[in-house]
């Protein structure tokens, strides 16, 4: 949720006007919310730098729209993030809500898979995180680093794959990872309990279904 704090970036001296970074370092807008890098920040990883500009435009335009909605729906569930919902109390989560698609078989959901190599979507990780399946984090563009964030330094249901020093993610490390992350009790303990959290929430009185109930009613109005 980084695109809601640009003007004080900006203010601050941590980026310039056009979303660039002026300083190298890790933010943490409040405590329990993901740290971040300034070179991670979604609008400069937009996979060219060409697309840098308009990718910090668009946020720009959504973060002074917000400001004029009487509430905003969000894909996420409380106790996923608190400390976000506690800063930003507007947000209504009705999550996680997970495509149903006809053609596409629950693959998450199956027994024998024993981790999710994920770029770290959005979706991807709440259906990683509805499942139950811990993560290996091979984040690309935009909002996946800061996902990757959540899911290594705020639950710690998974690792992230670090390339090497030619941007190469060798074999070695990915296997090392792969065993880590099938070792790991803990991980194995925190996926489980984030997972039966997720599906309290979407059940009957849980909050976002209670949030989803509020949002109908704005709704008729």
């Amino acid at each position: 949720m980084e695109e809601n704090r640009i003007p004080q970036l900006i203010q601050d001296g941590v980026i310039d006007e056009k979303g660039w970074p002026k300083r190298q370092e890790t933010l943490q807008f409040a405590p329990g919310m993901p740290p971040l890098h300034t070179s991670r920040l979604a609008w400069n990883n937009a996979g060219a730098p060409e697309g840098q500009p308009a990718v910090f435009q668009l946020v720009t335009r959504n973060n002074e729209a917000k400001d004029l909605a009487e509430v905003i729906v969000g894909n996420s569930f409380r106790d996923a993030e608190p400390a976000a919902f506690k800063l930003y109390p507007d947000i209504l989560p009705i999550g996680p809500l997970v495509a149903d698609l006809q053609l596409k078989k629950p693959v998450l959901a199956h027994g024998a898979v024993a981790c999710f190599v994920s770029h770290c979507g959005w979706n991807s990780t709440l259906e990683g995180v509805r499942n139950g399946v811990p993560f290996l984090c091979w984040p690309y563009f935009t909002d996946q680093f800061q996902n990757e964030s959540y899911i290594c330094n705020v639950w710690r249901t998974g690792l992230a794959v670090a390339p090497g020093a030619d941007g190469v993610v060798t074999k070695e490390e990915l296997s090392g990872k792969v065993e880590r992350v099938l070792g790991d009790d803990g991980i194995r303990e925190r996926v489980g309990a984030l997972r039966d959290a997720a599906r309290r929430s979407i059940a009957e009185g849980g909050s976002s279904h209670q949030n989803l109930m509020k949002f109908v009613e704005l709704l008729k109005k």
